[in-house]
């Protein structure tokens, strides 16, 4: 079990267990500019990285908020 905050390194990929208002820079992912909100939502269907918002991904920063993976 991983405890994130604001300003850290992502270590490994993992899915949220708690989240708290968790946003994460994953631009070198995506190439997205603006943080990805996360949430603990039960994924139905296989989606892109980019829509996995119930996962955390090795080398991204976390830019606002706290989780658990």
């Amino acid at each position: 079990i991983v405890i994130l905050e604001a300003g850290d390194y992502v270590p490994a990929d993992g899915r949220l267990l708690e989240e708290g208002s968790l946003k994460v820079d994953e631009g070198m992912l995506t190439g997205e500019s603006t943080p990805a909100e996360k949430e603990l939502t039960l994924l139905t269907s296989d989606v892109p990285i980019g829509d996995r918002i119930n996962m955390v991904f090795s080398g991204t920063i976390v830019t606002y908020g706290r989780g658990k993976f």
